[in-house]
Formats: C-alpha cells, structure tokens, sequence
C-alpha cells in the first residue's frame, strides 16, 4: 500500500504534515533526475491531500500571494510570482504519463500504457484534472475573498469576473464521460463502479463549491448538484455492501453538498449516509457533520452574505477539517 498519513489524531496537525511531504518531494526533486512508479503515486496522493485540506482551510497567509507554493500555484493566482521556479517540477497541469516527472523529459521517453497510469491518474477515484481544478477554484476564490473585503460588496472587478467566468466554463464543461471511460480502461467490475460514482460525485460537489463561494447562489439553484452527489454516494456503499468491501469514503464531495440540503428529505439522506458510514470509525470531526448540522440549524444563507454558510461557520469556529 502507497500511502501518507498526515494526522496524528487531531486535524490541526494536517498542515504540518503536508508541509513536511511537500519539502521532501521538493528535496527529492532536485536531487534525482527520474521518479519511480511508486514515486509519482506518492506525488499524487500528496496532491489529492493538500488540495482536499485547502478547499476546507482558512486562509492564513496575508496579502495575495497563492496559499500554495510555487510548484502548485496556478497561472491564473494574483499577487508576486517567483521569477522562476524549481528546475524539476513534480507536477504538470494535464493528465498525462508523464506527468509525475520533470517537465523537461520527453513524454515519449517515460511513456506508459493506460494500465499502469490509471492508479495514478484517479487517486481514490478521483482524475488528477478535476483536483487541478479544485485547487484552481480555491485560489479563485481566495482572490474574491481579497477583493470583497476591501470594496465589501459582492461585486467583482471586470478583470477578476473574467477569471472566474474561464474558470467556471472550465468546470461545467469538464469532460465527465470522457475522463470516466479513461480511468474505466485499467479498471473492472466493481472498481470501476466506484471510480464512476466517485468521479461523479467530486465533479458535481466543485460545481456547487465554485458556485456556493463565487456566485453566491441560492440552494435551489444547485439542487439538482445536491442530487447527483446523494445518488452517486450512496450506489458507492451500495457497492461497497453488497461485495464486502471495507474501505472508508471520501467526504467532501458529502459535505459540500450537504451544506446546500435544505429540503428535510434532501436532509435525511445526509443523515443516513453519514449514519451509515459511521461504522469506519471516522471522528465526526473529519467528517464535517457537525459544521453540517449548524449549517442546517441556521438555515439558507440571506442574499447579504459574501461567502459561504460553511466557510464562515468555520472560520468563526476555528474548525480544521480533512474530509478525505
């Protein structure tokens, strides 16, 4: 197993631990010319956890510079950027087999068949594309963040509203179908399911995280987002049920898409499926079901607000989630 652990038993420790796993891919990075098949997966996980951690964190850093470092910030991030960045990258922007390696090696040097990439590709399920865009999103909307406080009105700048309108095309026309049959082609039966629903799930969840903290819509715009997540989630235990398997499942996509369930019967869903998953043992804390319940209690979000329900209940509350 091809794994990091980034808790010790208490999710204010996670950002340490990420900052530890990324100086040492930094470290190795310039040390070595080519990375192992276990190397990049690594990479991956990595990226999977610190962008899962971020969408969920405060921002601490002032001014508006990009919350990640150099070699994981986005072109689109305002604010200084480093005049040039480390020789040997660990990620590149695309999907691809040669994305794990330094940019500068030829693709048809380090290519690999589809078999042997998919694992890295879809990480838990989840194509290395629509994380990008995750991370994407979260820069964006710290930079709204940024620029909200200082007018404090909702609305944006033309130049910033022209990043958010590429990044939101970006997102709602991200190719579901397509990525799923590529990471379908190394895997079968039930695997497959799963990547299938996972995919799903994580897709519509970025929908409602980009619109929920963006665009500021109301939950009845996103309730057929809110949907497809409780579909998809639920044919995953489903699965997991039916063939025994014990593995535990990925929360954010339930999460964001609780924090927009305001019909009780949306509500009692979420319910379940949290209840259900309980038996992994997973603190609620991880989970976000106590932010839910108080996003819940408080009901829909007035048309004054400039971020998310969610996001200011965990800011008020100093709340460290890690809903992987």
């Amino acid at each position: 197993m091809i794994t990091i652990n980034v808790m010790s038993g208490d999710t204010d420790t996670c950002s340490v631990h990420l900052d530890g796993a990324e100086q040492l891919i930094n470290h190795m990075s310039i040390r070595k010319f080519k990375f192992s098949r276990k190397a990049r997966a690594l990479h991956r996980i990595y990226l999977y956890l610190r962008v899962l951690y971020e969408s969920t964190a405060t921002r601490t850093r002032t001014g508006a510079a990009s919350r990640f470092s150099p070699s994981l910030s986005s072109h689109r991030a305002m604010g200084p950027h480093p005049t040039s960045l480390p020789q040997r990258l660990f990620l590149e922007s695309e999907d691809s087999p040669s994305s794990m390696m330094p940019m500068e090696i030829s693709s048809t040097i380090t290519q690999e068949p589809v078999t042997e990439m998919a694992a890295y590709e879809c990480i838990y399920g989840i194509p290395q594309s629509l994380l990008l865009l995750l991370k994407d999103a979260i820069e964006i909307i710290d930079m709204v963040d940024i620029e909200r406080k200082k007018t404090d009105s909702a609305t944006l700048s033309e130049s910033l509203g022209s990043l958010c309108d590429k990044l939101e095309n970006e997102i709602l026309d991200w190719p579901l179908e397509e990525r799923l049959a590529w990471c379908q082609e190394a895997n079968k039966g039930m695997s497959a399911e799963i990547i299938h629903h996972q995919t799903r799930a994580f897709h519509n969840a970025l929908i409602i995280y980009f619109s929920q903290n963006v665009r500021l819509l109301g939950y009845r715009y996103l309730r057929q987002y809110v949907h497809t997540i409780l579909d998809s989630i639920e044919a995953i235990e489903k699965i997991k049920a039916e063939t025994k398997i014990l593995a535990a499942p990925l929360f954010w996509p339930a999460f964001i898409g609780a924090t927009e369930a305001f019909e009780p019967s949306l509500q009692e869903r979420f319910k379940q499926w949290y209840n259900n998953v309980s038996v992994y043992g997973i603190e609620a804390v991880r989970t976000g079901i106590q932010v839910v319940h108080e996003v819940w209690r408080r009901g829909p979000a007035t048309n004054k607000r400039v971020k998310s329900s969610w996001r200011s209940i965990v800011e008020s509350n100093g709340d460290s989630l890690m809903l992987t």
